[in-house]
């Protein structure tokens, strides 16, 4: 039982750490990077494994992730410049 414990701890650590990781790199990259491929190989694993391991980490699909950090990313840019709605979207 302690071995299979260890396991456990071990496996959740390391979906922590990938998302955690993917967490950093979206405030960096989502504003250019939209794919869920992109954030998988910055952590060294395929797209498969990445996205099971944010799901499992935070409940939440990367690619919802992704989307979210967009608009959270788009309405600062709204509330904040005098960029238009076009000009927000074709940055």
């Amino acid at each position: 039982m302690l071995v299979a414990a260890g396991k456990d701890e071990e496996r959740h650590s390391r979906e922590q750490e990938i998302y955690l990781k993917f967490m950093d790199d979206l405030q960096v990259y989502a504003s250019r990077e939209r794919n869920v491929s992109f954030y998988a190989d910055r952590c060294c694993v395929s797209p498969k494994h990445f996205s099971k391991m944010v799901r499992l980490a935070s409940g939440i699909v990367p690619m919802r992730l992704i989307k979210d950090r967009v608009i959270i990313e788009a309405k600062a840019l709204l509330a904040s410049t005098q960029m238009s709605v076009r000009e927000i979207a074709d940055a």
